[in-house]
Formats: structure tokens, sequence, C-alpha cells
């Protein structure tokens, strides 16, 4: 039995009726009873799915949200799913420390939201209460480039220095570019991995991610956007709510389980449908 099987058992059962009829009605709550496992990533996606929706997935905390976003992307098999963690390895009061892969996953979905393209986004209440920048901030901080675009190599050095970009022999973290002849290698704070922009002139004449264990080309592609460390020199006035990314018409939600631990008062977006995944059995609201 593979997942499609599942699918069509799982669209035949009551509970799965009553989460479209859910979808379909714009209802603020909804209670499923024993859903355990992977079977809510199963019975949400098959449903998402079916209505085309869009989705924030407010999981309990980082672990049940890691194994929920591998469910979802498994499923989806999409680029279009994206996990929003917090900033910090642990929240200990005497030591906060930044994640360095973190805040790459936090710039990247930040960086699709801004240009439409999440589907879903997976998260926990200590990742959303955290600040983040300006959308317009995160755009004035961007550089996109695009194969058969005309570019100047020395200019585009110059901008990624400007941007606070290290020029290194060979590329390995986030924050860093090397330039070997017409080869314009950069790691960029809004991808997992590196990208390699190959020119031809003043011409860009492909690109492409690439391991950075074997200097391999993973996936080419006719656009990136290549983001720098937009938190390194924002002051906490210039920050706003990740919810400035999903839309400015708000509605209000309470959830007693993840609103009170995060100290921050939930909210619905009209493009997306937020589903607080809080307990078993699980309660999703809109």
């Amino acid at each position: 039995m593979n997942i499609n099987d599942l699918v069509k058992i799982i669209v035949k059962s009551e509970g799965y009726k009553e989460l479209e009829k859910w979808f379909a009605s714009a209802g603020k709550f909804l209670k499923l009873n024993g859903m355990f496992g992977s079977a809510p990533a199963l019975f949400l996606h098959s449903a998402q799915k079916a209505q085309g929706a869009k989705a924030l997935y407010v999981l309990r905390d980082a672990e049940e949200a890691g194994y929920f976003y591998n469910d979802i992307l498994q499923l989806s098999q999409s680029t279009e799913v994206f996990y929003f963690p917090s900033s910090y390895k642990k929240k200990v009061r005497a030591d906060l420390q930044k994640d360095g892969a973190n805040m790459v996953l936090r710039t990247e979905t930040l960086n699709a939201l801004s240009k439409n393209q999440a589907k879903v986004v997976v998260t926990y209440p200590e990742a959303l209460a955290e600040l983040v920048v300006k959308p317009k901030a995160l755009e004035s901080e961007s550089l996109t480039l695009k194969a058969g675009e005309s570019a100047d190599l020395n200019t585009l050095s110059e901008m990624l220095t400007d941007y606070g970009f290290e020029r290194v022999d060979f590329v390995y973290e986030p924050g860093q570019y090397s330039i070997r002849g017409s080869i314009l290698d950069v790691f960029s704070y809004s991808n997992d991995l590196p990208y390699r922009v190959d020119f031809w002139d003043d011409e860009i004449d492909s690109i492409r991610t690439f391991d950075i264990e074997n200097q391999l080309s993973v996936e080419s592609l006719d656009e990136i956007s290549i983001v720098s460390n937009i938190l390194q020199n924002t002051v906490e006035e210039e920050l706003v709510s990740v919810f400035e990314y999903f839309s400015k018409s708000l509605i209000s939600l309470l959830s007693s389980v993840v609103s009170s631990s995060a100290g921050f008062r939930s909210t619905s977006i009209s493009a997306f449908s937020i589903f607080l995944i809080c307990s078993s059995p699980l309660h999703f609201c809109r």
C-alpha cells in the first residue's frame, strides 16, 4: 500500500468529510479525535491539496514542528513547503545563542513569503514570537539575478561586499562569496545551498546550486535572490511581527495552549488557513 492508497481511504472517512466542510464554510474551530503519528499531516495535506489552499501550521514545540514538517514535505514533494524555526539553539536566559542554520531557514521562509512562493509554513510559538525585519527592508537587502541577464562581475562583487558578504577562496557558509575567472560562488542567507553563477562576458550564462563537499551541481535555476544577514544591523525599532508577511487583513484567534506559552495572540490570515495543532485529540483553529 502506498500513499495514494491511504489517501483514497482517508477521503471516504467521516473526519475528512468534516474537514472539507470546515474548509468550505470558513469555520472557526474544528476538533478531530484519534489523530496520531503522521495522520494529522496526511489528513490536512489531502484536504489542503484538494482545496488549493495555503496553510500555516503551528505545532506545540520545535520537536513536533520538525516531525510534522518532514511528514508534509514527504507527502507534498514540493518546493513550496517551508520550516520557520526559532533563531536560537536553546532558550536559556543566561545563554541565548543564535543558530546559523535556523537563521538561514527563517530568512528563506521570509523571502519565499515576500515573493508569494510559500504554500505551506510549519512553525511553533517561540519562532512566531520573534520579531523579523520589515518586508521592505528584506527587499532592499536582496539582490536578484536572472539567467540571460546582463551583469558586471566587478559591480556584483562590490555590491556583495556592501551587503556584508565576505570574499573568500571557497564558500562554505552563508555570508561568503568567491570569484574564480568568470564564475561567482555566493552563499545567500536565504538558501541552504550556495549558488554558482557562470558568466559569458557580461551576461549570466547559467545559475546552479552546488554541494560544498564535492562542488557538484545540484539544481539549475533561472532566477535567484541573494539575501544578506538582514538581522545583523537591524535595530529593534525596525522589527515587526512575522504576520506582516502574510496579510494585512487579520482576524484574531485565541488558543490557550499555544498563545499563553508564547506570549502573543494567535492570528488568522485571510490568504492562509492557520492550524494551531496543540494536543491529542487535535484542535484545528482558523
